[in-house]
């Protein structure tokens, strides 16, 4: 039983650096950047984006968003995490070394702001999803970003739309 305790535990390391990667490698890194490229080139602020929808970066999102309420429903928390990673996360996170709003900002300041506006859509809409697995996280994510609606009302099916601002 000792062996078995000590692969046992083995496993769930290599499991927990697995998933800590995977957190500082493409959640982490995609709000660091968007929040340094914000703060640095924008003052911390992207003015004019008030009741601005913003641009499609992941597909069907709504329809995203459904599929892992049903994971998560079905207590099938794996492959909600998993949908999270490889159809949120890893499709905005290749937009982001796609069009390269650092470099952007240098020569068109306002597409760079549009780019980072919809990154913090995409922000918005994963610290919703993640709140039940991560609720600290995706909490500092959330607020972070200064939403219009309140974190402690937010819910799984704000995540599938958009809240309108009216600041």
């Amino acid at each position: 039983q000792a062996w078995l305790l000590s692969r046992g535990n083995r496993r769930y390391e290599a499991m927990v650096a697995g998933f800590n990667a995977d957190l500082a490698n493409n959640l982490g890194n995609l709000m660091s950047r968007q929040l340094k490229i914000v703060g640095k080139n924008f003052g911390g602020v992207l003015t004019g984006t008030a009741g601005v929808k913003p641009g499609i970066v992941v597909p069907d999102l709504p329809g995203l968003v459904a599929k892992i309420q049903g994971h998560v429903e079905a207590c099938r928390y794996h492959q909600a995490l998993q949908t999270i990673w490889l159809e949120i996360l890893n499709p905005t996170n290749k937009h982001v070394e796609d069009t390269k709003p650092w470099a952007l900002f240098k020569t068109d300041p306002e597409a760079s702001k549009r780019v980072l506006y919809d990154l913090s859509e995409v922000l918005r809409v994963v610290s919703i999803l993640l709140k039940p697995f991560l609720p600290k996280s995706a909490e500092t994510i959330y607020r972070s970003c200064n939403f219009p609606t309140p974190w402690e009302s937010v819910r799984y099916e704000d995540a599938a739309t958009w809240p309108e601002r009216k600041d």
